[in-house]
């Protein structure tokens, strides 16, 4: 059996109750994407240039409580989301997010970001959004933020066991 860092919609559903029960601040007058994007690269120079550790849990937390604040206002449904990002986790399995763990999802969503800020300076004419709207973006960086937080509540030896 391959190892998973969630199974069932519920354990999705549990990680966004816990973005839900954030008391972060969400700003006001700002651009949610260019917050996002600040996040990701403050955190990027943190770790690889001052080769700092920063507190991944709650990390995640703050970054799935920014993500998730922009997807409400989508007709976001959360138990068609934790379907969605169960079926994509058994496709892919852990085992590439656990060969860099935090580091490797933080450059995911570097890329996911970059894309955001790409798909919302954009004209229309210039991309084609078919190919990956905004909302697909966004769920995209909710779901890597779930699988963050939960690899940083699962130790790497009891995902292993379960090889």
């Amino acid at each position: 059996m391959s190892n998973y860092l969630i199974e069932t919609p519920a354990d999705v559903l549990q990680v966004i109750e816990e973005f839900e029960k954030q008391t972060f601040i969400k700003p006001q007058g700002q651009d949610l994407i260019a917050l996002l994007e600040t996040i990701i690269d403050s955190t990027r120079k943190i770790v690889l240039a001052n080769k700092k550790q920063i507190d991944w849990p709650t990390w995640f937390l703050r970054t799935g409580f920014v993500v998730y604040s922009i997807l409400v206002n989508y007709k976001f449904n959360k138990l068609d989301f934790a379907k969605f990002l169960i079926g994509k986790h058994k496709l892919y399995g852990a085992n590439a997010l656990l060969v860099w763990k935090e580091l490797g999802i933080l450059i995911r969503l570097n890329s996911k970001v970059a894309r955001l800020k790409h798909i919302t300076s954009s004209t229309p004419e210039t991309i084609n959004l078919n190919d990956e709207s905004v909302e697909d973006t966004l769920k995209d960086s909710l779901g890597y933020c779930i699988l963050g937080y939960t690899l940083c509540q699962k130790s790497f030896t009891q995902l292993k066991e379960k090889s």
